[in-house]
């Protein structure tokens, strides 16, 4: 004999795995059978565990169809035999979950009324991200909605929306539903700066020898030789270098640089990286592009005067070199044969800084 708990259990179970799917009309009715005692079990205690259930059952709000049943000795009663989740609405009841289904299918109905119908499935699809929002969220999604599908968003930040209440933090928390109606969003997005250094006094940019820009705005630099380095306070302490220019590079961003920066390939190319597999595999990646760029203190003398303060490379790379000079190659080889796990890493920051200062002004 199931008791009223284990139906709601089960119809609980039903509504948590299914709801989603029926607010696309996709419900299968669902039958739980009471399991009613037979005769024999009913006469074991004289019936008085039949008619305790029989009365939870009557006192329960859940619909249960009931058949007359002969009870052996004990005569014929009326009992609870199936409980059937007809409808999302019943098995929602059932479940406990009466208000919430009502909730959604009232916003949904909603954002399709002020959206179109087309976006009911796509909105089932993110339920998890709006069922709980308030009518204000929706209202405000509603007019992000319609705002994007009549303006170019490419030629606007996040921020510019004109919308009460909605900024880019509100766009970033919503956007898996945003994506899911409207597409990708498409707004402008935040430029890539790029933070450069004149090396040589004479060639200050407006009086300013340190600036960054957006990647997009730099076309050409004064200097006829650029230097690349991964390690921003290397960058800062840098020496004086005739008509050079440095540029901060941190990770794959001299990749990025040596892409997108065709006027690169007519200045002579300098690459300072760590001394460890990732920073190889950054030059090799770069001299893709820039086949003439060339590296400083990123050869096996350096590797070696400076063994003692390298620590292993947490989950270096496996890359085979394909564009690496015999000196580089060899440094990398010396770097892996001589760790336990992978490669050293001897970082830029870690060489001692009158030996690259040194090594820097005699290239």
């Amino acid at each position: 004999m199931k008791a009223c708990d284990e139906v709601r259990k089960r119809a609980a179970t039903f509504y948590a795995r299914n709801h989603r799917a029926w607010l696309n009309d996709a419900f299968t009715p669902l039958t739980i059978n009471l399991q009613p005692p037979t005769g024999r079990a009913a006469e074991l205690d004289d019936g008085r565990a039949v008619q305790a259930w029989m009365q939870q059952w009557q006192r329960s709000p859940i619909p249960a169809e009931w058949e007359d049943k002969k009870l052996g000795y004990l005569g014929t009663y009326s009992l609870p035999t199936r409980v059937v989740l007809d409808s999302p609405a019943t098995a929602a009841f059932v479940a406990g979950r009466a208000e919430h289904w009502q909730r959604i299918n009232t916003l949904l109905d909603r954002l399709c009324a002020s959206l179109g119908v087309e976006v009911r499935s796509p909105l089932t699809s993110k339920l998890a991200a709006w069922e709980t929002w308030d009518d204000a969220t929706a209202a405000r999604f509603v007019s992000v909605v319609q705002w994007l599908r009549t303006h170019d968003a490419s030629a606007y930040f996040v921020r510019e929306l004109p919308i009460f209440g909605v900024d880019s933090k509100w766009v970033e928390a919503h956007r898996a539903v945003l994506t899911a109606v409207v597409g990708e969003l498409g707004f402008r997005e935040k430029p890539v700066l790029v933070e450069l250094r004149s090396l040589d006094p004479s060639l200050a940019f407006c009086g300013v020898r340190h600036w960054s820009c957006p990647l997009a705005e730099l076309t050409d630099v004064p200097a006829h030789r650029v230097l690349f380095v991964e390690n921003h306070h290397t960058f800062l302490a840098l020496p004086e270098l005739p008509d050079t220019l440095a540029i901060f590079s941190s990770g794959l961003l001299a990749q990025v640089l040596a892409k997108q920066l065709p006027w690169l390939a007519s200045k002579k190319v300098l690459y300072w990286g760590d001394l460890d597999s990732y920073g190889f595999y950054i030059l090799d990646t770069v001299r893709a592009y820039l086949p003439h760029a060339r590296s400083v203190l990123m050869d096996l003398e350096t590797a070696r005067d400076h063994d003692a303060l390298a620590v292993e490379e947490p989950n270096p790379s496996r890359f085979v070199p394909a564009r690496l000079t015999t000196a580089e190659a060899d440094a990398l080889d010396y770097l892996r044969s001589h760790s336990s796990t992978g490669c050293l890493r001897i970082e830029q920051e870690r060489i001692v800084f009158d030996y690259a200062v040194e090594r820097l002004r005699g290239v």
